[in-house]
């Protein structure tokens, strides 16, 4: 009777965390595709190609690739299982963005139940059933709430190609969740042995699907230790292939640097992620950033998808200073909790575990491995569990100290009502924003005005829309606030072809090779307008050089074979190679002109 009870209220839990998720992220299955999921998914050949997902290898061999092309199967090879997922999206759903958002809410959804199950185990350790909590069973569902319905979250599930740090994070909670199952099983050796290799293997997938699993097994270390009692020598050695997964990603990583330079002789410029930035320039900004994360999770306003974030060079700037020592306060309470815990108040172990998680799991992109953006708010999705767990134990330990009875009950029930509703709200309001690329970069723009590459995508954003004015204004504003930003000159160019403003698209796209000489699009489109201008040979050397860093460009083929009809000359051979490309104009152009 008492375990059907259980059951049933542990149902009605994840009726309450399935719904309410869905129903904040409804209004974002038509989100879109924006600003990386361009790249990464839209304009990426490795999802589209099955040979690139089931061989990569062989895929990726190729001496003479192009650098997008070496970009992308870099990429593939550190984060497989993300872009495995991606490839199955495309696959079932080509580019209809509805499939996409549906498998990352339930990712997100799937997340929220593993850290409901990953609380619920907690409490059930042998140190933690030593303790006395009187309403352990509001601690999961109000965990699992917070994260669903923070609106902190968007970002990890509304930006599509954030399914990379949605997914990774499954792998990793679920990982720690079948570990404590087994620990806390006791069953036969073989199923107990079943048991472990399964969460050895989340470990693995979580590794290959994005680089911050790498803390995985430090957390399960930590975990052993505080909440597992037993013989040290049996723990640690169980604790071993664990340890061993943490060299997937470096390896990884060092195995890429010594494809690209022949041997392993830079390891500073592997732990480096497109960027110059000095590492402690990124962990002074860092310090500041963190704090920002913070107030994300307890006051979460002004949310933006790209900050203009000020970059710090000085440890005793005074901002610097001040947040290393509010952090360090708040890490001096985990360990000073960690130690009141020992005395017997093993609910203190949980409000520490949550916070270490935190400063643990964030290590990886906010310590001293540089990344280009300082800040993006889907960093925190993963550290967020652990600190949305701290505070949960400690309001309920807090009004279990305060009130007691029915009251205490009615008390929180009440509270993770108003919490709850109030993040559902905040988030749903959140994800209107994303409802396409012009509300999302004007938000965006409201909040980083001076920075160019917001202005950049909106005008871009605008451009599309053909409403070519206002594209006009933020790509002139974006040029000013960064003369030498090659795209936006490229995109500003792309406006004046269009409004036929010839003159001014052939200096914006002179501008973006003289800043750019691989870009390989405004070779292209500037030899189209001096064609058009009678200027053939000019043409026909813009087309050669678009050609010449990019091979397999197919449009490059035809322009430059009806430039050479525009100067009398026929012949077929570059319209059948656009057409071998898989070029429809380029087969319609070389069967037109076969027989002449």
């Amino acid at each position: 009777m008492v375990r059907e009870k259980i059951i049933r209220s542990q149902a009605i839990h994840i009726f309450l965390i399935v719904f309410l998720c869905t129903l904040v992220y409804s209004n974002t299955l038509h989100v879109p595709f924006l600003f990386d999921d361009i790249p990464n998914i839209v304009d990426n050949p490795m999802i589209k190609t099955s040979e690139a997902i089931i061989q990569p290898s062989k895929f990726c061999s190729g001496k003479s690739m192009l650098p997008e092309q070496k970009y992308f199967c870099d990429l593939l090879r550190m984060r497989y299982i993300g872009y495995l997922t991606f490839a199955f999206n495309y696959k079932v759903h080509n580019l209809n963005e509805f499939g996409y958002h549906v498998i990352n809410l339930l990712i997100h959804i799937l997340n929220g139940i593993l850290v409901y199950f990953l609380v619920m185990q907690t409490l059930r350790t042998p140190v933690m059933k030593k303790s006395e909590i009187t309403h352990a069973g509001l601690i999961p569902l109000f965990s699992a709430l917070l994260f669903v319905l923070h609106p902190i979250q968007t970002q990890a599930v509304t930006y599509i190609v954030q399914r990379f740090t949605s997914l990774a994070t499954s792998f990793y909670l679920l990982s720690l969740l079948i570990y404590i199952i087994w620990r806390l099983s006791d069953k036969k050796l073989s199923r107990n042995l079943t048991i472990y290799i399964l969460s050895i293997i989340s470990a693995v997938l979580a590794m290959k699907t994005k680089e911050i699993a790498f803390t995985l097994p430090v957390i399960i270390i930590l975990y052993e230790f505080l909440f597992f009692e037993g013989n040290k020598k049996i723990r640690i050695a169980s604790l071993v292939p664990f340890i061993l997964t943490m060299f997937i990603i470096p390896v990884g990583a060092l195995g890429l640097l010594a494809q690209q330079n022949g041997l392993i002789n830079d390891i500073n410029e592997s732990t480096k992620v497109m960027t110059v930035m000095s590492r402690w320039d990124y962990l002074y900004t860092q310090l500041r950033v963190i704090i920002t994360y913070l107030r994300l999770i307890i006051f979460p306003v002004n949310q933006n998808l790209d900050y203009n974030y000020p970059l710090y060079t000085s440890f005793f700037d005074g901002e610097v200073l001040s947040s290393f020592l509010a952090l360090l306060v708040l890490f001096m309470c985990a360990i000073y909790l960690l130690y009141r815990s020992k005395q017997g108040n093993y609910v203190l172990r949980l409000i520490s575990f949550g916070i270490l998680w935190f400063f643990i799991t964030i290590s990886v992109e906010s310590s001293f491995i540089p990344i280009a953006d300082v800040i993006f708010e889907h960093r925190v999705y993963l550290p967020s569990v652990g600190l949305f767990v701290a505070i949960v134990v400690s309001i309920v330990s807090f009004v279990d100290g305060y009130v007691s009875g029915k009251s205490a009950t009615f008390f929180l029930a009440a509270l993770i009502f108003l919490i709850s509703i109030s993040f559902a709200g905040a988030s749903f309001a959140r994800n209107r924003v994303w409802r396409d690329e012009i509300t999302m970069w004007s938000d965006v723009v409201m909040k980083s005005p001076m920075k160019a590459r917001v202005h950049n995508n909106l005008g871009f954003a605008f451009e599309k829309r053909g409403l070519y004015n206002k594209a006009l204004e933020h790509l002139t504003r974006a040029i000013a606030l960064n003369l030498l930003f090659d795209e936006a000159y490229y995109n500003r160019g792309n406006v004046y072809y269009k409004i036929g403003q010839y003159d001014l698209a052939i200096y914006d796209y002179t501008q973006t090779i003289m800043i750019n000489p691989l870009h390989v699009n405004a070779y292209n489109n500037r030899g189209i307008l001096v064609s058009l201008k009678g200027n053939f040979d000019e043409a026909i050397n813009d087309f050669n050089m678009a050609l010449m860093i990019n091979p397999y460009f197919a449009n490059a083929y035809c322009n430059r074979g009806l430039t050479y009809l525009d100067k009398g000359i026929i012949d077929i051979s570059d319209f059948q190679e656009a057409c071998n490309l898989g070029d429809s104009k380029g087969c319609e152009l070389a069967k037109k002109y076969r027989n002449k």
